[in-house]
């Protein structure tokens, strides 16, 4: 036989890992959700720079500069493998497609 005070205690335990469960998964849920529209916002922001070719602005002579260092150059390829972007011509990029990202490094 048992008592009122287990059969409480199990409810209650039950009851509290239920809640949790559910608030770890809002959680969850919301957080993905800030994540995904954060990084939609970052890749329009990029879309729109290359559409005003705002990338190839600031890409000068190479600077002594270490926080100049990494910049951001974009290469847009077709399926067949012509080139139909590239933000900066003068960077030194490879005339080679590859699918998917890479990190190259250039003469610059």
């Amino acid at each position: 036989m048992t008592s009122i005070r287990r059969r409480l205690l199990v409810w209650l335990l039950a009851g509290v890992a239920v809640a949790v469960a559910a608030g770890a998964m809002l959680v969850y849920r919301v957080a993905r959700e800030q994540a995904n529209a954060l990084f939609d916002y970052q890749l329009q922001q990029t879309a729109l720079s290359l559409r005003d070719h705002a990338l190839a602005s600031n890409l000068g002579a190479p600077t002594n500069d270490p926080d100049s260092a990494l910049e951001v150059l974009v290469q847009i390829w077709d399926r067949n493998g012509t080139r139909l972007y590239l933000s900066h011509p003068r960077a030194g990029m490879p005339d080679q497609a590859r699918l998917g990202f890479a990190n190259v490094s250039s003469r610059d």
